[in-house]
């Protein structure tokens, strides 16, 4: 038996055959697998989602005479799925990890179809079809969340959501609020936010949690006033269900894409 270690050499869509990196997303349920390795070598491909590794291939499986094991996985449930090509179960597996979107929901929140609304206390809310923000922590009696049109110099303009502070320019001051996905938990999310009328700079603190209230990922932004409308991208994760936000000052979300 050989030494070479197996790994893998192509995924695709299936049907279609649109080839798929490594990560990458897809809405398709249904991929082939192409493995490369020693000929007449055996192999195992794996598959870990959700926290349970499955085993893919039959027992017995071994690279065919050109070096190549061709699979094909269909019906795959939405979420993070990460593969393993491995010679056995006692060594280590070379990986490529896809994300799966289920497709039967909207992707997008633009605000573009909420009408205008406020929380003024915390505890109130404001909500779209997709999501629900509460306000969680207010510094001064006017702090608001709101959705509402917006027109300003940034990018941001139409409908969008913001939380407004009623400080003035140089005072401590602190909103909090937390994020719902309506309906759905998200493997990845794609949010665009742009400074508001606001001046100084303001820090934007994201904590993405599952359902369960853990963890999953933190990311800081610091945002200055009329600021265009940057990308923050949580990379692939595993069942985002909400997001607790704690901002010094006015910061402009534009649009929210689920992935």
């Amino acid at each position: 038996m050989s030494t070479q270690n197996p790994f893998f050499s192509f995924f695709s869509t299936y049907p279609g055959g649109t080839p798929l990196n490594n990560p990458d997303i897809t809405q398709s349920k249904g991929i082939e697998i192409g493995a490369d390795g020693p000929p007449g070598d055996p192999l195992e491909i794996t598959d870990t989602h959700g926290g349970a590794l499955k085993v893919l291939t039959p027992p017995g499986s071994v690279f065919n005479q050109s070096g190549r094991y061709l699979h094909r996985e269909l019906n795959m449930l939405g979420g993070v799925h990460t593969f393993g090509v491995r010679t056995n179960s006692s060594s280590k597996p070379s990986e490529w990890v896809l994300t799966v979107v289920e497709s039967d929901l909207p992707n997008t929140e633009d605000f573009e179809s909420a009408p205008n609304q406020g929380a003024f206390e915390v505890g109130q809310f404001v909500s779209t079809s997709t999501i629900k923000i509460t306000l969680t922590g207010k510094f001064w009696p006017s702090d608001h969340l709101a959705i509402a049109k917006f027109v300003d110099t940034v990018d941001a303009n139409g409908q969008a959501f913001y939380g407004y502070l009623g400080q003035i320019n140089g005072q401590i001051t602190s909103l909090s609020y937390d994020v719902e996905l309506i309906g759905r938990t998200a493997n990845r999310l794609l949010i665009w936010i742009a400074g508001g009328n606001i001046t100084g700079i303001a820090q934007m603190n994201l904590i993405f949690r599952d359902a369960a209230g853990a963890t999953l990922n933190i990311i800081n932004r610091t945002v200055t006033a009329l600021q265009r409308q940057q990308q923050i991208d949580t990379g692939p994760l595993n069942g985002i269900k909400s997001i607790a936000v704690v901002v010094n000052g006015q910061v402009i979300i534009d649009r929210i894409q689920f992935l």
